[in-house]
């Protein structure tokens, strides 16, 4: 599945963030050097996304 997600971490966060749910990067927005949100694909079941969601203080973007 993809999620756009979105929230204010470093770079680095994002990087762990990525690995952690084994995703992989569809797209993303930037705003000078801040990321404004990334796409992933994940084949991770939504609850386990979602607990890692929390951990980082993400949250999936429901405008997509």
């Amino acid at each position: 599945m993809r999620y756009k997600v979105e929230g204010n971490m470093h770079l680095w966060g994002w990087t762990d963030f990525k690995e952690e749910i084994n995703g992989k990067i569809i797209d993303y927005k930037t705003d000078k050097n801040v990321i404004c949100w990334m796409e992933f694909e994940s084949n991770e079941d939504f609850k386990y996304i979602d607990s890692v969601l929390e951990d980082y203080g993400l949250r999936v973007n429901e405008g997509n």
